[in-house]
């Protein structure tokens, strides 16, 4: 018999998930279309409210999924869930970020994770590393 497998959002209190909803209202205001989308797992929204603060200008940070030539931070997925990540977006910055250690970080970067965090993340970590991927990605260009 097969399992279904469902997200833990699903199995949320309605209130928690309408929490979730009203931090995602201020993550980022106004999008303009030369920034740059970080689109966050809706299980970190919460938790990483001021990433947007902390981002600046030239990004916006909004849950859900990702467009082309967006930074993703997926919270704990499995590999498989990684290569579908992956193969519909094959240029987009894919960032697991696993605070519980529950998938082996070999197997995500080996999936197509392009950075794996592990534990306790902080936003201006986070922040650091979605910089970081977005310079390697040709979309931010160095300070002179």
């Amino acid at each position: 018999m097969r399992h279904r497998r469902y997200h833990r959002l699903h199995r949320e209190a309605p209130d928690r998930v309408q929490a979730i909803g009203a931090a995602a209202e201020h993550l980022s205001a106004d999008r303009s279309p030369e920034d740059i989308l970080v689109a966050l797992a809706p299980t970190l929204g919460d938790r990483l409210d001021d990433l947007a603060t902390i981002l600046g200008t030239g990004f916006a940070v909004e849950l859900g999924v990702p467009e082309a030539g967006a930074v993703a931070v997926l919270r704990a997925p499995t590999p498989t869930t990684v290569a579908f990540w992956r193969a519909r977006y094959p240029d987009c910055g894919l960032l697991v970020v696993d605070p519980f250690g529950e998938t082996p970080a070999v197997a995500c970067l080996e999936a197509g994770a392009d950075d794996y965090v592990t534990g306790p993340v902080t936003a201006a970590e986070l922040a650091a590393r979605v910089r970081s991927l977005a310079r390697r990605s040709g979309a931010v260009r160095l300070p002179a």
